[in-house]
Order: structure tokens, then sequence, then C-alpha cells
């Protein structure tokens, strides 16, 4: 069942209004993939937008603006190199989504830690990842028929199709945190490794990565100093 966050999110809104009387204070997220490696066991990210905004999915945090972080969470998935976008984010090594590689490998991604800089004041430095994962119910087959093109056309791929609701695999954070676009805010991802390990070993035309997902409230063009 999905958690009512409700009360969170409208309290942070009323506060935010009280704080910042005449700002725009909009639902907003931040978003950053990063490309996973055999070779690497630490990934940053600063979410920060030094020119122009990535295209989406992603989503950074211009130099002018604050974002309040309300909740987080900790996504893999297969990203298809040619079609950017329309990739199904998951909390665990589905098996059949990752099947061009070894799945089980990428359960380091939940076993690790990660370090929070936020406003340039360590707020954690230790965060167990394992919370972030989540095995939703899924629906899987071995083949499957797809309508395309009027057609029917059988044996296609196998799928596996996962339970989503909106905020599945985000999680609260410690605090309510705010993050000013001209100062350090950083999450630095922290994994396992050992030899033979395969995190990149992706289905051909797809990349495995792993994204960070922020989710609260956005206040655009706010003066927050140098």
């Amino acid at each position: 069942m999905t958690p009512d966050i409700s009360p969170r999110y409208r309290d942070a809104f009323l506060e935010l209004r009280r704080e910042y009387p005449g700002a725009v204070v909009s639902p907003s997220f931040l978003r950053q993939d990063l490309e996973l490696d055999n070779n690497k066991s630490t990934y940053k990210f600063n979410l920060l937008s030094e020119q122009a905004q990535p295209a989406l999915p992603q989503r950074f945090l211009s130099r002018s603006d604050v974002f309040v972080a309300l909740m987080f969470g900790l996504f893999i998935f297969p990203e298809d190199d040619d079609q950017k976008g329309r990739e199904k984010l998951y909390t665990y090594p589905n098996p059949v989504a990752f099947s061009g590689g070894t799945p089980a490998d990428l359960e380091v991604i939940y076993n690790g830690a990660m370090a929070v800089v936020v406003d340039n004041v360590t707020v954690t430095s230790n965060f167990w990842t394992r919370k972030f994962r989540q095995v939703p119910e899924t629906q899987e087959r071995a083949t499957y028929t797809l309508q395309e093109a009027g057609a029917n056309v059988a044996g296609a791929p196998a799928v596996a199709n996962d339970q989503q609701n909106p905020f599945d695999g985000l999680i609260e954070m410690p605090g309510r945190y705010k993050l000013f676009g001209r100062k350090k805010n950083e999450f630095r991802l922290e994994i396992p490794t050992y030899t033979g390990i395969d995190l990149d070993n992706a289905t051909s035309g797809t990349t495995n990565k792993v994204a960070l997902i922020l989710d609260g409230f956005l206040l655009e063009g706010i003066d927050n100093g140098v």
C-alpha cells in the first residue's frame, strides 16, 4: 500500500510559502542518471545544471534556484541507446529486464552506502542503500503476443511487468533538505565490488544505469548568494 504522504507535502508547501512570501513554490523533482561501470565503486550525483538543462527524463538544479527535497530514491534500469526516456525504473535487479548480463551482481547497488552533502554540510555519511530496495508484485511471462501495426506478433521477447504506484521506490529523506543551486550538494554512492563483477554487460543496444531521483518543491529565481 502506498503511504499517505500528503500531510508531509502540505506542511512543507505552507512552510515554504511563509518563508518565501511572493515566491512561486511548485511541485518538482531532480534526477540524474549515471552509467554503471564494472571498474567503479563510487558514483557521484551533484544534480547541478552548469549550463542548459539536460534532456528529459533527467532534471538538474539551476544555479539561481532552490530545491526542497522531501523524498529520494535509487533506481536501476537498462536504457535504450536509441530511444532514451522510454525505460522502466526498477528498485531491484529484475531478472528479465537485466537478462543481458548477470542480474544478481546488480544487488551491490542495494548493499552499499550513500553520503549526502547539502549546502556544504555532510548530513549523513553512511545511509544504507538497502532502504531503497523494493520488490513489487511482478507479472512475468517467457513470451507474449504483441499487437503491432494491426497484426499479432507471437513469440516476442520476455516481459516483466512490475506493479507500480506513483511514489514506489521513493522513501522519506532523513530531514527536509534545501539544496541551493550556488552551493555544494552531492550524493555519493559507494558500492562493493569484486573481481568478475558484471554491472555493465547489458543487452546489445542498451546501457545499464543507476538513477538518483529527488522529489519535493522548487523555488525558481531565488537569490541564494554565492
